[in-house]
C-alpha cells in the first residue's frame, strides 16, 4: 500500500489516524512516527479536532517499532512527540 498512515478529519471534531502497514502488523517506522507526531501537534491546539482515534489496518493494531530500520547504527530513535 502506498500510504503508511491514513488521516481523516471528521466534521464532528474527530481526527482518525490509521496505521496502514498490515503486512508488517502496522509496525511503526521512522517516517510513520514523524507523520503521527506532525498530526498530533497540528491538532493539539485545533478548534476543529477535539478527539483523536488511532487504529490499525488489517487484523492488528500495531506490533510496536519496526526494528529493522535500526540495524544501521547511523539511525537514532527520534522523539515521537515534540
Amino acid at each position: 500500500m502506498d500510504e503508511e498512515i491514513l488521516v481523516k478529519e471528521r466534521e464532528d471534531g474527530i481526527g482518525i489516524i490509521t496505521l496502514n502497514r498490515p503486512q508488517k502488523k502496522n509496525a511503526l517506522n521512522i517516517s510513520m512516527r514523524r507523520k503521527i507526531s506532525e498530526y498530533l501537534n497540528r491538532w493539539k491546539n485545533s478548534d476543529h479536532i477535539g478527539v483523536v482515534i488511532i487504529t490499525g489496518a488489517g487484523n492488528a493494531f500495531s506490533s510496536g517499532f519496526d526494528l529493522s530500520e535500526f540495524q544501521d547504527g547511523q539511525k537514532a530513535i527520534p522523539k515521537l512527540f515534540v
